[in-house]
C-alpha cells in the first residue's frame, strides 16, 4: 500500500536544477532523525519482552537504485565555450567511464568485474552472517535469537547512512577499503572467540555491510575509474606481468631435467636453447600485431603459448606423453608455441609504458626488463616454496603461474595517455620504486646465500617467500596514495570536454613541428658545438633552437619540406630504419654482446656442474639477480649520461660491453671464484642492454614502429647464441 501510495512521486526530475545553499541543512536535519529513530528502535527492543519462541524472518536487503542521471560539470566556462561552439562534448562508438552504460557494455569493463569480484568476497561474507545469525547466536548460548536479528537490521541501517556521510568526506573506494578491513577484523575476532564476540558481530557485519549499499551505486561512476586509468597502475601490474614472464632465463634450471629425461646430449641440448632464444625473441609477429590489436590481446595471446609450450613440455617429461624427436620439439614447442609469448608479454608492457612515460624512458624501460630478468630468481623460490621433489614441477609451475597472472591483468596494462599525468611527485614515485628494487634484489640474494649455506626447514622457506611476495606487491602503494589521497588537476576535466580529433589534430601538428625545429637544429648547428663541454653545448643547442623557432614564426626560414625520409628522432618504419647505419650498428653490437651474454645463461647449469658445484639453481638464480640489477642500473645510468651530461645514450652500452668482455677474460683465464665473477659481470652487463636499447630506439627511431624496431633488434639474441653456441 505504501508503495503504491508513492509510485508517482518517485522519479527523477532533473534535480540537478534545483541545488539551494540550503541543501546542507536539509542533510543534517534528515541525519538527525536517522539517528534518532534508530536509538528509539535500540531501546524498545531491550526495553519490551519478547517471546523467546517468536521467529523473525529478516527482510532482504534493499538493492541499490540504479542512478542514471548524468553527471553534469556546472563551470562556467566550459559550458560558455561548448554554447559558442569552441568545444564540445567527445562523441565515441563506445562509451567511457563515467557515461552511460548497458549492462553488456559494462560486463566487458574491468572496472566493473572488480567491483564485483569485490562484492562477492565482502557481501558475501555479510549477507551469510545474517542469514545465520539465529543459528550463530544459539551457538552461543542465547535462547532469544530475534533480539540479535533487530539488532544487527538496526546496525546495517547505520552503516547504510553512516557509509553515504563517509564515502562524501572521502574518497568512495577507499571507503569501501577500510570497510573491508573492518569487517575482516570482525571475522578474526569472532574465530578467536574473544569476549562480547556476539555484539562484535552484529555492530560490525551490520555497519560494514549496510554502508556498501550507501557507497556502491556512488561509487560506480567515480574515482575507481581513475584508480583504474592511472599510469603508475599501469607501470606496477606491468612490473608483476614481467616479475613472471622472463621464464626463459630458468632454462638453466630446466636444461638437466631435459637432459637427463629425454636423453640427450649437451650438443642437443644446446640446439634446443638456441632454438628456445629463437622462440623467446623472434618476435615480428607480437610488433606487427602491435600496431593493429590493443594490448590485451597480445597478453592473452603470449598467455596462451606459456600454457601449451610449457604444460606439452611438462607432458613430455614426465611421460605422459611419448618421447618426441629432437627437431619435432625444437619446432613445434618452442619456435611455434614456444617462448615465443614472452616476446608477447614484452611487447605489451614495454609499448604501454614507454608511451604513458615518454619523458622516463629509460628507467621505465630498465624497471621493466629487470623484473623480467629477475622473474627467474623469483619462480625458483617459489618452487623450493612448494618443495617438490621432483625438478619436473618446476616446468608445470611455469606453465601455470604466469598465464593466470597475465590473464588477470591483461586489461589494465595499455596506452592511457599518460603524459597527460604528469606530476611534480614522478620525481619520488621513480626513487620509491628504485628503493624496492634495490631491496627486493638484497632480499633475494639474502636468501640464496642462506640457502647455499644452511639447511632452512620448510616454515622458514615458506616466511623468506612470503616476504618476497610482499616487497614484490608493495609498488602498488603507488597509484593508491595519488588516485586515493591527492586531488585530480583541473586541466583534466577540461580535456576531457575536447574532441578525440581536435585532440590528436593539435598534438600532431605539435609533435610535427617540433620535430621539424630539432631536424633544423641537428642540420645547423656548428661542427665545433659537438666538442664543447655538456654544459656549455646543452646551453649553445638550447639558444640556437630558440633562434629557429623565432625566425620560423617570423616567417624568416621555413622548415624544410620533402625530405625523402625522417631524420633522428622522427618515427621510422622498419624498412626505413633498416637502411640507417645507426640500426645496423646497433643490431650488431647486440649480436656480439647479448649473444655472449645469453650463452652464458643457457649453459650456466652445465658450466656449474662442470666446476664441480652440484645445485645449479642457486648460480642461475643469482646470475638472474645482477641481470635485474643491471637492468635497472643500466636504466638509470643511461639517463644521467642522456640528460645530466648531454651525450647520446648508446655510449651506456659501451661502457657495459667493456665490463662484459673482462668478465668473459677474467673466466678464461681460470682465476679463482671464476664462477662468481662471471655470474656478477655478465648479469649485470647484459641486463642493462636490455634497459638502454629500447630507450635508445625510442628516441632514434620515433614510437609509431617502436613494437616492429624492438622486436626486430631482439633477434640479434639468438642470432648471437647460435654464433657463440
Amino acid at each position: 500500500m505504501v508503495v503504491i501510495a508513492f509510485m508517482f512521486v518517485v522519479r527523477p526530475v532533473e534535480g540537478h536544477k534545483q541545488v539551494r545553499e540550503s541543501d546542507d541543512s536539509s542533510f543534517l536535519f534528515t541525519y538527525s532523525i536517522c539517528l534518532v529513530s534508530s536509538a528509539s528502535l535500540v531501546l524498545v527492543f531491550f526495553s519490551t519482552p519478547r517471546p523467546s519462541s517468536e521467529e523473525k524472518l529478516l527482510a532482504n536487503p534493499l538493492l541499490p537504485r540504479q542512478d542514471t542521471s548524468e553527471l553534469i560539470l556546472s563551470e562556467g566556462k566550459l559550458l560558455q565555450a561548448a554554447t559558442d561552439g569552441a568545444v564540445r562534448a567527445k562523441r565515441g562508438k563506445r562509451p567511457r567511464s563515467g557515461e552511460n552504460f548497458t549492462l553488456t557494455q559494462a560486463l566487458v569493463k574491468a572496472d566493473f568485474l572488480l567491483i564485483f569480484a569485490s562484492l562477492i568476497l565482502a557481501l558475501g561474507f555479510g549477507i551469510f552472517v545474517i542469514d545465520n545469525i539465529g543459528q550463530i547466536s544459539q551457538s552461543l548460548g542465547y535462547t532469544n535469537s530475534s533480539i540479535f536479528v533487530s539488532m544487527i537490521s538496526i546496525w546495517n541501517f547505520l552503516g547504510r547512512v553512516g557509509g553515504g556521510y563517509l564515502s562524501k568526506i572521502i574518497t568512495r573506494p577507499l571507503a569501501m577499503a577500510i570497510l573491508q578491513v573492518i569487517m575482516a577484523f570482525e571475522f578474526f575476532y569472532y574465530a578467536m572467540g574473544w569476549l562480547g564476540q556476539i555484539y562484535v558481530v552484529t555492530v560490525l557485519i551490520g555497519l560494514g555491510y549496510g554502508s556498501h549499499w550507501a557507497i556502491l551505486p556512488a561509487a560506480i561512476p567515480y574515482q575507481l575509474k581513475g584508480f583504474l586509468n592511472n599510469r603508475w597502475l599501469v607501470f606496477v601490474c606491468s612490473m608483476w606481468i614481467q616479475s613472471c614472464g622472463g621464464a626463459g632465463y630458468l632454462f638453466g634450471s630446466i636444461s638437466p631435467v631435459i637432459k637427463s629425461k629425454m636423453g640427450y646430449n649437451q650438443k642437443q641440448v644446446a640446439i634446443l636453447a638456441v632454438a628456445k632464444d629463437l622462440g623467446a625473441y623472434l618476435g615480428f609477429v607480437a610488433g606487427s600485431l602491435s600496431e593493429i590489436f590493443p594490448t590485451w590481446v597480445l597478453l592473452l595471446v603470449g598467455a596462451l603459448q606459456n600454457f601449451v609450450k610449457y604444460g606439452l613440455l611438462w607432458l613430455i617429461v614426465t611421460q605422459r606423453l611419448p618421447n618426441l624427436p629432437l627437431w619435432v620439439v625444437t619446432m613445434h614447442m618452442y619456435i611455434y608455441v614456444g617462448t615465443n609469448g614472452e616476446t608477447f608479454f614484452n611487447t605489451a608492457v614495454l609499448l604501454s609504458c614507454v608511451r604513458n612515460f615518454p619523458e622516463n624512458r629509460g628507467p621505465v624501460v630498465g624497471i621493466l626488463k629487470g623484473f623480467a630478468g629477475l622473474s627467474g630468481a623469483i619462480l625458483t623460490q617459489v618452487y623450493y616454496m612448494i618443495k617438490v621433489p621432483d625438478k619436473a614441477a618446476l616446468i608445470f609451475m611455469v606453465a601455470v603461474g604466469p598465464t593466470v597472472v597475465v590473464i588477470a591483468l591483461m586489461y589494465i596494462v595499455r596506452p592511457i595517455e599518460g603524459h597527460k599525468q604528469v606530476r611534480e611527485s614522478d620525481g619520488s614515485s621513480f626513487l620509491f620504486t628504485y628503493c624496492i628494487c634495490l631491496v627486493l634484489a638484497a632480499y633475494l640474494l639474502g636468501v640464496l646465500i642462506l640457502e647455499d649455506f644452511m639447511s632452512l626447514n620448510e616454515t622458514l622457506l615458506t616466511l623468506l617467500v612470503i616476504g618476497l611476495i610482499v616487497l614484490i606487491l608493495t609498488p602498488i602503494i603507488i597509484p593508491v596514495v595519488l588516485v586515493f589521497f591527492s586531488k585530480p588537476k583541473h586541466s583534466e576535466v577540461e580535456e576531457s570536454l575536447l574532441s578525440e580529433s581536435e585532440k590528436q589534430e593539435a598534438g600532431t601538428s605539435e609533435q610535427e613541428i617540433n620535430e621539424a625545429i630539432l631536424s633544423e637544429v641537428e642540420d645547423e648547428k656548428p661542427p665545433e658545438v659537438d666538442v664543447l663541454p655538456a654544459s656549455e653545448r646543452r646551453k649553445r643547442m638550447n639558444e640556437l633552437q630558440d633562434k629557429l623557432i623565432q625566425a620560423a614564426a617570423d616567417g624568416a626560414v621555413r622548415v624544410k619540406s620533402g625530405r625523402k625520409g625522417p631524420h633522428r628522432g622522427e618515427n621510422f618504419t622498419l624498412a626505413q630504419a633498416l637502411m640507417k647505419a645507426d640500426f645496423l650498428l646497433i643490431v650488431t653490437s647486440m649480436i656480439l654482446a647479448a649473444g655472449s651474454g645469453l650463452t652464458i645463461f643457457n649453459n650456466l647449469g652445465q658450466i656449474t656442474q662442470s666446476l664441480g658445484y652440484n645445485d645449479s639453481s642457486i648460480y642461475v638464480a643469482m646470475i638472474s639477480i645482477w641481470n635485474f640489477l643491471g637492468r635497472v642500473g643500466g636504466g638509470y645510468l643511461s639517463e644521467i649520461i642522456t640528460r645530466d651530461f648531454a651525450y647520446p645514450r648508446p655510449l651506456a652500452m659501451s661502457i657495459a660491453q667493456v665490463i662484459m668482455s673482462f668478465g668473459f677474460f677474467y673466466y678464461a683465464m681460470g682465476w679463482p671464484g671464476k664462477i662468481y665473477a662471471v655470474s656478477l659481470l655478465v648479469g649485470l652487463c647484459y641486463g642493462s642492454h636490455w634497459a638502454i636499447l629500447p630507450a635508445s630506439v625510442s628516441e632514434l627511431f620515433g614510437l609509431k614502429s617502436f613494437g616492429a624496431l624492438y622486436n626486430f633488434i631482439t633477434l640479434a639474441n639468438p642470432a648471437g647464441s647460435l654464433i657463440f653456441s
